[in-house]
């Protein structure tokens, strides 16, 4: 006879539940390691590589809420970005990357916290 809780979930489903949680919490940190040392990829595409570095910095001040957004740039939306403070393929003359690698303390961003690794801002 077969074993079933309340739930109706099998015993035997929460056991390879339990053992895919666990494989996750080791296998996350490895991810991350692996992350950090992957190659820059060849196409970068904004919500998949430009993104996620801008959401960790960036959106307290440039995110969504329009009542916390400072100085009228938007960076959690694509095409706000691209309009203002982002120019595609041309790093050198994108506001984003001139203000994360100014030299001025005073200029940089992100103002509050630790400033982008040389990975993040490449």
């Amino acid at each position: 006879m077969r074993r079933v809780l309340p739930s109706g979930i099998g015993l035997w489903r929460i056991g390879v539940a339990s053992t895919l949680a666990l494989v996750c919490v080791i296998w996350s940190p490895l991810r991350a390691q692996d992350a950090a040392d992957a190659p820059i990829p060849e196409t970068v595409r904004f919500n998949r590589d430009i993104r996620p570095i801008l959401s960790d910095k960036c959106f307290k001040c440039h995110g969504p809420s329009a009542s916390g957004r400072r100085g009228n740039l938007r960076l959690d939306d694509e095409t706000a970005a691209k309009a203002k403070a982002i120019v595609a393929g041309d790093p050198e003359h994108s506001l984003v990357i001139q203000r994360i690698t100014e030299a001025d303390a005073r200029r940089r961003m992100p103002r509050q916290g630790e400033a982008l690794d040389e990975r993040s801002a490449r």
